[in-house]
């Protein structure tokens, strides 16, 4: 789910909130780990 999707369905409450901070941190290491994976086949040349 991309960004725009998600900040129009999270409500503005407390759970709303840590909801937005747990998303923005799987966000985040989902980025890194494709990041990761993309070097490891660069490394092994595929």
């Amino acid at each position: 789910m991309g960004y725009s999707a998600f900040s129009v369905s999270v409500p503005d409450t407390q759970k709303g909130h840590g909801d937005w901070i747990e998303w923005s941190y799987l966000q985040k290491v989902s980025d890194e780990l494709a990041s990761n994976i993309k070097k490891l086949k660069l490394l092994l040349g595929k």
